[in-house]
């Protein structure tokens, strides 16, 4: 027998997040790269613990942790953002994704912000930017959402830097996390990071129609064509079907392939005739080359460079 001892869980996650917590944010933060697409390779650890929940259905919640996976329709509303503050402190709550932008590659798109927080209460905040759930395209894999949250010396007036409240522009949503903060280093500190990563689904789809108002773009990887060597003249030791997979072409191979069926059911009114169990069993006629007597066994068999067909 062996003894069980209890842990309080509450307990181990407070001890985590005072001791080691920190600096574990920072090195998942450093190997998503965010560190360095969104405060150009500048960092901070997370001195104020930061919960944020998305709560889109009666019977489920689902947390931004430091890279989980949150599909689009489960974050289709703004969620909510908890933390521990005084009462008189400010705070400015930023959601951006530094893969979200579809024109510039080295720009963010700026899915919400809120600015002159009181406390812990983000709903009384000034609502720079509304909020606009992810919409990562079809074919793009998963982007990257991350939630900053900053601590205020005083209140700040954003509303000539950042006119976007309820745009749903993506030009106007425009965003550099790097240069907010180089512009108001001075009244704001970063405080807490969060992120989630998120990939396409049908819900993306309403958005670009239905709130975008724009065509929904789509990528497709393309991979290139198969790699072959240099034909040779007289190859060695390779086999005469090897030789017609890597260079027959997939037209010839087509070609071949039809005029093997043509011989094969001359009368195309007939049923077609019952294949053999064992279409291996008769023997080619003699004399013919072993590879000749491999290829007619490979289409008999219906393989190699047919069997995709």
């Amino acid at each position: 027998m062996y003894d069980k001892i209890k842990l309080d869980l509450k307990a181990v996650q407070d001890g985590w997040v005072k001791e080691q917590g920190p600096h574990h944010v920072r090195n998942i933060a450093e190997h998503f790269g965010l560190y360095d697409h969104l405060f150009a390779s500048a960092f901070f650890y997370n001195t104020v613990p930061m919960a944020v929940c998305y709560d889109y259905d009666e019977a489920f919640v689902t947390p931004v942790c430091y890279g989980n996976k949150i599909l689009p329709s489960e974050a289709a509303m703004a969620p909510f953002v908890s933390y521990e503050s005084d009462e008189d402190t400010l705070w400015t709550l930023v959601m951006t994704s530094p893969d979200g932008h579809l024109q510039d590659n080295d720009r963010e798109c700026l899915h919400w912000m809120v600015t002159n927080i009181r406390g812990c209460d983000v709903q009384g905040g000034e609502t720079v930017c509304e909020y606009l759930q992810p919409f990562p395209v079809r074919g793009a894999g998963c982007l990257r959402y991350a939630f900053i949250l900053f601590q205020q010396q005083k209140p700040l007036d954003l509303s000539d830097c950042y006119p976007i409240s309820d745009s749903n522009s993506l030009s106007e949503r425009t965003f550099s996390t790097a240069e907010f903060y180089r512009k108001h280093r001075e009244d704001i500190t970063p405080a807490s990071l969060c992120f989630f990563q998120s990939r396409w689904d049908v819900s993306v789809s309403s958005v670009f129609q239905n709130v975008l108002k724009m065509k929904e773009p789509s990528y497709e990887f393309i991979p290139p064509p198969d790699y072959h060597q240099e034909e040779r003249h007289c190859p060695q030791l390779d086999s005469i079907e090897w030789y017609l997979d890597c260079y027959f072409g997939e037209e010839a191979t087509l070609e071949d392939w039809y005029t093997e069926e043509l011989e094969t059911h001359e009368n195309p009114s007939a049923h077609p005739a019952e294949e053999s169990k064992s279409p291996n069993v008769a023997s080619a006629a003699d004399p013919v080359p072993s590879w000749v007597k491999l290829r007619l066994k490979d289409l008999r068999s219906h393989e190699h460079q047919w069997k995709d067909l």
